[in-house]
């Protein structure tokens, strides 16, 4: 039961990140302020922490995942 709850915070942070690095990327550029943290990069990286967590969650539902479940098999 911990591994859904963590898994699920972990999802949830992920989603609010990346919406955050979205609206943050979005705003218009000051130069009398520059950006030091490349918002556009945070928020690609927390997608793609998100979908490894939705992965992540899928399996613990109890449908496995991964290529030996794959329609095309093992390459």
């Amino acid at each position: 039961m911990l591994h859904l709850i963590v898994t699920i915070a972990i999802l949830t942070g992920c989603i609010g990140l990346a919406v955050y690095g979205s609206w943050k990327a979005g705003q218009p550029w000051d130069e009398s302020n520059p950006r030091i943290v490349p918002w556009r990069l945070v928020m690609v990286l927390s997608v793609f922490a998100g979908i490894l967590a939705l992965v992540h969650l899928i399996n613990l539902a109890g449908l496995e995942t991964g290529p030996e479940h794959s329609i095309f098999g093992r390459f």
